[in-house]
């Protein structure tokens, strides 16, 4: 018999949670730590039609990446979103595990996953974690294509690869590239600190107006390739850790889709 602790203590030790940042809410948010798992839902994000899909598939635990409590409150009403949530993972015994800047910054976590998918080859923390025994941990990755590409015919890469709902970048097209910086989900602000590592193009999402600009001002390439696009990826990485731990236990990766939505 397979319980909610049994999966958290192998996800915790791929990503310890003394890894993750001050300001985030990592762990078990709602559920009993006793409880039988045969069916693990993956997600991006709680959301109420993830947790139909989970009282559908009639799954134990959810693993999500981003907190579903992530700030303090006064009040947990059930006319309110979270607290309707909460009412029906508890009344439904669905335990939620959350892992979120442990698994960005942890050897083999969503980091990494990306640097992979993105082709790169002897990858490297972007910033190291300052941690004694956790050297191969840090923020973002960073490494080398196996051969010299121009940012074009990078992007098309890209583009077939994730297939993003946007793709977005700062540079000329035509620029040749070989190491490669990325950091997923909101990393636009460390593109200075791959610049400043020897990087030829960041990879990131959720670039902002004034970035994009300094970027380009520096002549730095930098992609937007989007939040969702660069961490849903994550929905891989934990049902590699969950399957190598409890080969028995199913997983269903819910991808849903990116809130953002090109126009037309």
């Amino acid at each position: 018999m397979t319980t909610v602790a049994d999966i958290v203590a192998v996800l915790e030790e791929k990503m310890p949670p003394e890894l993750q940042e001050p300001w985030d809410h990592i762990g078990l948010h709602v559920g009993r730590r006793d409880n039988t798992v045969t069916k693990i839902l993956l997600t991006l994000d709680v959301t109420p039609d993830v947790i139909q899909e989970a009282i559908a598939i009639r799954a134990e635990l959810i693993v999500v990446h981003h907190p579903l409590i992530f700030q303090s409150y006064a009040s947990i009403r059930d006319d309110q979103l979270l607290g309707e949530m909460l009412e029906i993972l508890v009344g439904q015994k669905i335990a939620v595990f959350v892992a979120h800047t442990n698994c960005d910054v942890a050897p083999g976590g969503l980091n990494e996953a990306l640097a992979h998918r993105l082709g790169l080859k002897k990858i490297l923390p972007l910033i190291p974690s300052s941690r004694p025994g956790y050297e191969r941990a840090g923020l973002g990755r960073w490494g080398s294509l196996p051969h010299k590409t121009t940012l074009g015919d990078f992007l098309k890469n890209i583009e077939k690869s994730f297939c993003p709902t946007s793709l977005r970048y700062v540079g000329d097209p035509k620029v040749l590239i070989k190491t490669v910086a990325v950091c997923s989900g909101s990393g636009a602000g460390y593109w200075e600190v791959a610049k400043k590592v020897g990087a030829d193009c960041y990879v990131t999402g959720d670039v902002k107006y004034h970035g994009a600009l300094e970027a380009g001002l520096h002549d730095f390439p930098l992609i937007d390739l989007g939040h969702y696009s660069t961490e849903i990826i994550v929905l891989d990485v934990f049902g590699s850790w969950i399957r190598e731990g409890f080969p028995k236990i199913s997983c269903h990766p819910y991808k849903g889709r990116d809130p953002l939505i090109n126009f037309p």
